[in-house]
């Protein structure tokens, strides 16, 4: 894409229809799309991590210590539990909101697309 700088340094695209528009958005929902990744890897990875009763009990010495212990450990494990869901759920979010970018880039060339075929017939 050909383009002269801008008072900021940037290329400015020639108005060719969609590409004119959607340059700046390509960053953007690259970025997304790659954290959207990231978030799906570690919820995985952090789920993986702790088994889902939470860590081994330890034995305290006295039947009473060790049901107190376990319950604690056991609060744990579900905590880590929902931990990682949350951040699966942010990586679905993200996945979302990229299609959302991406829909709104292509609308908005579709819309230059017509706003140019327009001007060059008339």
């Amino acid at each position: 894409m050909a383009g002269i700088p801008d008072e900021r340094g940037r290329l400015s695209a020639q108005v060719t229809g969609q590409e004119a528009v959607t340059s700046g958005f390509q960053p953007v929902v690259d970025g997304i799309r790659r954290a959207a990744g990231s978030f799906g890897t570690e919820s995985v990875t952090f789920w993986a991590i702790m088994p889902p009763d939470g860590p081994a009990p330890v034995s305290g010495g006295s039947p009473e210590l060790d049901e107190a212990l376990a319950q604690v450990l056991g609060v744990i494990g579900e905590q880590h539990i929902q931990l990682a869901a949350v951040i699966a759920g942010h990586g679905r979010r993200l996945r979302e909101t990229g299609k959302h970018y991406r829909a709104a880039e292509e609308a908005a060339g579709r819309m230059v697309d017509r706003i140019l075929d327009r001007d060059a017939s008339g």
